[in-house]
Formats: structure tokens, sequence, C-alpha cells
């Protein structure tokens, strides 16, 4: 069953709408870091720190 799941991932993950998917879902990662590091910076309070809590 683990070598089936695991085919089926690596197919999916060759798929162009995934990889895309991907890539579009890391970008806004980085773009959302970028404007909490901004927002942080200018409060002068660490944001994430609500986050670790």
């Amino acid at each position: 069953m683990l070598n089936r799941l695991t085919e089926i991932q690596k197919a999916l993950n060759e798929r162009e709408s995934v990889k895309n998917f991907m890539e579009a879902y890391n970008r806004l990662l980085d773009l959302l870091q970028e404007v909490s590091d901004i927002l942080s910076e200018e409060m002068e309070f660490d944001l994430g720190e609500v986050y670790r809590r």
C-alpha cells in the first residue's frame, strides 16, 4: 500500500498543474513572510512570536 501511495504522489508531482500550484504556493509563502517581516519592523513587534506560542 505504501508503495502504491508513493507512486501516486510521484505521478501527481510530475503533473504540470501541480508543479505550477506548488511554485505559486511557495511564492505566496515567501511574500507573506516578507510582509510579516516589514510589519514587524514597522511596529517594532515580532509578529512571528504570536504563532510560536
